[in-house]
């Protein structure tokens, strides 16, 4: 019987999930905040263009 030893293991896995996820979720954050910063650059580009585009786009949003 080594429940002793068959108990840390689990325990440490269990505390390394919740680690993991934690970090998951800033690299989420990270990954939505890089559409927003691509957007912006165009912008200057032709924010005549940019600006129809992005509001049609935000229209079918809502539309949908």
């Amino acid at each position: 019987f080594e429940p002793g030893g068959g108990t840390p293991i689990p325990a440490q896995k269990y505390k390394a999930s919740p680690a993991i996820d934690v970090p998951s979720q800033e690299v989420l954050v990270q990954e939505s905040s890089d559409p927003p910063v691509d957007q912006p650059p165009q912008s200057p580009s032709s924010p005549e263009p940019s600006g129809k585009k992005i509001g049609s786009r935000k229209f079918n949003l809502h539309l949908v």
